[in-house]
This record gives structure tokens, sequence and C-alpha cells, in this order.
């Protein structure tokens, strides 16, 4: 019993000794800071290197940049890639602020369900604001808001889009 307790006691103390090996850095000399400089400036050597290594992205193969090629829609969503953009929905009818916001929620969830982030603003009874950060989703988004069957008319950028099931 006592040779595990005195077996014990010297590993606790092989331990203490080994974690009291750190330097204050009040008693660093001369040589020692320098030694420290020169490690933190190897290493900065080396970070800059790593920068340096790297070779330049070559072009893509086979693109080329043709607007001729282009539909004036896509034309319009590179314009408008990473921009805020408004998109306003009108809807049918003269439906209450309480409807107006159950129908624009669920268009809005709708939208989420298909990957569109979009924030919602009710502007008044039968008029709804929705705002995206990538404008080049507007017409993903128009798409979906005048296929449903509350939706009266779309607009963005001064382009009006009636609903498909509007009397427009």
């Amino acid at each position: 019993m006592k040779l595990v307790v005195v077996f014990t006691i010297c590993v606790c103390l092989l331990f203490t000794v080994n974690a009291d090996k750190k330097k204050d850095i009040r008693d660093y000399t001369e040589a020692d800071l320098e030694r420290l400089y020169q490690q933190w400036a190897d290493e900065d050597d080396e970070e800059e290197d790593e920068f340096r290594r790297k070779p330049p992205r070559p072009p893509a193969e086979g693109f080329e940049f043709d607007p001729s090629k282009m539909s004036p829609q896509d034309m319009m969503k590179m314009a408008k890639k990473g921009k805020t953009l408004m998109i306003f929905a009108q809807l049918k009818g003269k439906p209450e602020m309480k409807e107006t916001e159950k129908i624009t929620t669920r268009w809005q969830q709708g939208l989420l369900n298909g990957n569109i982030q979009t924030e919602r603003y009710v502007v008044s009874t039968d008029r709804a604001l929705f705002l995206t950060k990538d404008g080049s989703l507007a017409w993903e988004i128009k798409d979906f808001l005048v296929q449903q069957p509350e939706c009266l008319e779309v607009s963005f950028d001064n382009q009006k889009f009636p609903g498909l099931k509007s009397e427009l």
C-alpha cells in the first residue's frame, strides 16, 4: 500500500516539474528574445510564400462573353446579379389586412421551399413587397407569384406582369 502511495506522489511531482518548465517573460535574455523574433519572422515568410506560390487562375476554356447570343432577360439577370431588388405583388379583390398577411406569408414560404430567400412587407391591404438580395432571382420570383390564384399583378423595374388567372 505504501508503495502505491509513494509511486503516485512521484508521478505527480514529475508532472508538476514538467509543467513549470515555461519561462517567465521577465527571465528572458536578449538571446531568447532574438530567437523568438527570428521564429516569428520565419513563420511570416512562410505565410507570404504560400500566397505567392498560388498560380494565377487560368480563364475558363471556351468561355467567351457574347451579348449577341443572350436574351434580353439573361442580360437583365446579369445586370441585377447580387443587387437588392424590390418586387411588388398586388392581390385580387379587396382582401383585409389579415387575409393579405396570410396569403403573402404562404407565398413567402413557397419561395423559401424553392430555396429563394425573400423578405416580405405588406404595403397596403391588397399589396405586398418582396425584397430579394439577389436581383437575378426576380424572374423566378415573378414566375412563382403570377401563378398564384390570388395574384392580380407583379411588378418590378417598371415592368408589370399580370397574374395568370387575372382579368387584365
